[in-house]
């Protein structure tokens, strides 16, 4: 398996690194989703709000993309011949999605396995991470509950 090798090491380190800042803006959306739920559609704060919901939506979408497709990459430099057939495409002027995209199909007929692996890696952490999270708003909201 990639992820036991020294790079595939190195690289899950890293993608689990690159959480804190998901995680983060993940913790915004929760928060500000809350007070969306608590002010009426008329208030200015809804809109501000709501603003800012989209916003911090957007950046975390983003931070996962990033993430995600850094872990990819990285498990795919690890396999010279997608490389070669990567080095080959950009060299017929594939560039961008055409070229991920042709890239991920190359490597699900040549390597199922390794697509497998680093999708599963990327569902279970951030399953349990948003799980953990759900758990904490929970535990969180009751606590203050019960202050008040």
């Amino acid at each position: 398996m990639w992820l036991f090798k020294e790079k595939g090491r190195a690289a899950y380190l890293e993608f689990l690194r690159n959480l804190t800042s998901q995680i983060l803006l993940f913790a915004f959306i929760v928060i500000i989703g809350s007070r969306i739920d608590k002010n009426p559609v008329q208030s200015t704060y809804w809109f501000v709000n709501m603003s800012m919901l989209v916003c911090f939506g957007f950046m975390w979408f983003l931070a996962f993309a990033a993430n995600g497709t850094l872990l990819y990459d990285k498990a795919l430099a690890s396999r010279p011949d997608v490389e070669v057939h990567k080095d080959s495409l950009k060299a017929q002027g594939v560039n961008g999605g055409k070229l991920a995209m042709q890239s991920f199909l190359f490597t699900c007929r040549t390597h199922p396995l390794l697509v497998f692996e680093v999708f599963i890696i990327i569902f279970v952490i951030y399953a349990s991470t948003i799980l953990g999270m759900m758990s904490g708003v929970i535990t969180a909201a009751g606590f203050l509950k019960n202050i008040s």
